[in-house]
């Protein structure tokens, strides 16, 4: 997660099923750890698992949040099972810095496959005039 993300940005989505049918198969999801009281920096929709900010990411106070997430079904008795989620803080400059290198990297590959063809066609076309002045 970046320290330029906006309230409301979307961390992750956790998905879970369950082998049940109608009202059984429903799953509540809930950040049972690892969210301090104080900050509460992450919210889980209780049906969709969709984890977002709370918070600006500059506000986040830790490198890294261990979540416990706490999925259960509703039936009787209901049946649970968890998962740890880490989310790693990062800068912003270090995330557009990757942006850059990704960035330039592609326009390096472009721009080479742009020349590779050219000498390709002018090869060709050499090729073909040769052809067609009786020297092949």
């Amino acid at each position: 997660m970046s320290r330029g993300a906006a309230v409301g940005s979307v961390v992750t989505h956790i998905i879970a099923t369950d082998a049940d049918s109608g009202l059984n198969s429903r799953l509540v999801y809930s950040v049972v750890a690892g969210d301090d009281d104080d900050d509460r920096a992450f919210h889980v929709d209780r049906l969709t698992g969709i984890i977002t900010l709370t918070v600006p990411g500059h506000a986040l106070d830790h490198a890294r949040y261990q979540l416990d997430v706490l999925v259960s079904d509703t039936g009787r008795p209901p049946l649970t099972s968890s998962v740890r989620l880490t989310v790693d803080v990062t800068s912003s400059s270090m995330t557009s810095r990757v942006g850059g290198v990704s960035l330039l990297l592609v326009v390096v590959v472009v721009a080479i496959v742009v020349v590779v063809s050219l000498v390709a066609a002018i090869v060709i076309v050499v090729a073909c005039d040769r052809c067609s002045d009786g020297y092949c």
